[in-house]
């Protein structure tokens, strides 16, 4: 019975593990000027370029990258949005701003970039690549986790604001995503 009893305690500790978690490397640099986006004043983003993401990913850093620009009418929506979760989870972020020449020069680089968030780019011609804004890469050891492309369904940028209900959605998606960015498997 005394057997029994101490097998059951281990099938059950063994079941009850908690999840483990990486420890967030916050980024550092230069902080981004995110006036652009409605006047937004924030230490929670900063600039990175193509060839620097290349370079975590190489060194299998884990690390967020926000990819956007000034006029894009998602990216105005999205901005806020993730500025509040990665306030909330202080996890800062990088940020390419894809209207700095040094990035939207380096068509090579951005390809790659493209790739990993898993953009087709078949039937393009030389120099060309397929990207969309805005999109939220998510690296853990140099790894693609995840890739949040947009908003959410149902919204478009180019005519409405994001709804309250959206922001919502958004902000859930966000923090899931960031919270399953630190979680290593059992």
């Amino acid at each position: 019975m005394k057997k029994l009893v101490v097998l059951l305690l281990l099938i059950t500790a063994a079941g009850c593990q908690k999840e483990k978690f990486i420890e967030y490397q916050k980024p550092t640099g230069t902080i981004s000027d995110m006036s652009g986006y409605d006047g937004l004043e924030s230490e929670q983003f900063y600039d990175i370029t193509v060839d620097e993401i290349l370079e975590k990913i190489e060194n299998r850093e884990t690390f967020i990258v926000y990819f956007g620009y000034e006029g894009c009418p998602w990216c105005i929506c999205v901005v806020p949005v993730l500025h509040q979760v990665s306030v909330e989870k202080e996890m800062p972020i990088y940020y390419l701003n894809f209207k700095n020449t040094i990035n939207s020069e380096n068509v090579e680089g951005m390809k790659k970039i493209s790739e990993i968030c898993g953009n087709d780019q078949e039937g393009l011609e030389e120099g060309q690549f397929s990207f969309f804004f805005p999109t939220v890469l998510y690296i853990k050891k140099g790894e693609t986790y995840k890739v949040h492309i947009g908003t959410v369904s149902g919204h478009n940028g180019f005519t409405d604001p994001l709804s309250e209900k959206q922001k919502e959605r958004l902000a859930y998606q966000y923090n899931k995503e960031f919270e399953g960015l630190l979680i290593i498997e059992k």
